[in-house]
């Protein structure tokens, strides 16, 4: 079907370019800085969407209904989250882009340090922290078109993909070996608290855009 319907889309045309400038494309520290803030968002995703029903659990909420509501609303913020961040970057902080997940950041910091406290009473802030790590994902993707040059856009895109599951293959499983070690959630709270100051630190890093 997608052999039949390609025919009729406009043709791309691009640049040629040589393995040599390929590969010298990866030496971009900009694209690494674009990307390893990336791979810090999409860590405190997967961390809140894997681990938030084993927590909500261990504060006595069982009930299923709850618990899978819960679990559906974390990845679900995203269908309104990932539009309006990149919405804001192309319109009130067009000037800067580097606000939108500077803000989701600092907000992530506060929450993370915030949950371990509230117990039972941190279901909202589950919730927000959901939309919070999705907030600036479409934004990395527009700092990744403006710092390579326009032929090699998809490789700019494969790679924020590449490195931000990175993030999001690390942070559950050293969450799940926090906890293990010291038999408290806190530290894994406190792990997502310390990747969201990262992920400002490495902005703070990125040229204004």
């Amino acid at each position: 079907w997608f052999l039949r319907t390609a025919r009729y889309l406009p043709e791309r045309r691009h640049e040629p370019f040589t393995l040599h400038e390929y590969v010298g494309a990866f030496r971009s520290r900009e694209l690494w800085k674009v990307g390893l803030a990336f791979a810090a968002s999409y860590a405190a995703y997967i961390f809140y969407a894997s681990w938030t029903t084993t927590y909500m659990k261990g504060t006595g909420i069982a009930n299923p209904a709850v618990l899978g509501i819960l679990a559906a609303a974390i990845p679900a913020a995203g269908i309104v989250s990932r539009p309006a961040g990149g919405h804001l970057a192309e319109t009130r902080f067009r000037r800067d882009k580097r606000w939108v997940p500077g803000m989701a950041f600092a907000l992530l910091f506060a929450a993370s340090l915030a949950i371990p406290f509230l117990g039972g009473g941190a279901i909202p802030l589950f919730v927000a922290c959901g939309f919070l790590a999705q907030f600036p994902f479409s934004v990395y993707y527009l700092f990744s078109t403006q710092i390579l040059p326009p032929k090699f856009r998809g490789t700019a895109y494969a790679f924020n993909n590449t490195i931000s599951i990175i993030g999001g293959a690390v942070s559950p499983a050293l969450a799940g070996l926090l906890l293990d070690v010291t038999g408290s959630f806190f530290a894994a709270f406190l792990m997502m608290a310390v990747t969201a100051l990262l992920g400002l630190v490495l902005l703070a890093a990125v040229r204004e855009r």
